[in-house]
């Protein structure tokens, strides 16, 4: 029997090189959007809050500073 050996080799499929970057983060927050669309519509009574991203860039001009 071998034993349980957890290391590189056991996990290579998931050690990709992902980059998180402004793309990837906004196919993620419409991934999980769309999710919490979903559930919405199985459990209406149930109050779910959709992921919402503001720049600096967007709060300056919204607040003026």
């Amino acid at each position: 029997m071998r034993p349980a050996v957890l290391g590189p080799a056991v996990f290579a499929s998931h050690a990709s090189a992902v980059v998180y970057n402004k793309a990837w983060l906004s196919g993620w927050i419409k991934d999980f959007n769309g999710k919490v669309d979903a559930a919405q519509k199985a459990h209406p009574s149930v109050k779910l809050s959709k992921v919402h991203l503001h720049t600096l860039k967007l709060g300056t001009a919204k607040l003026g500073w």
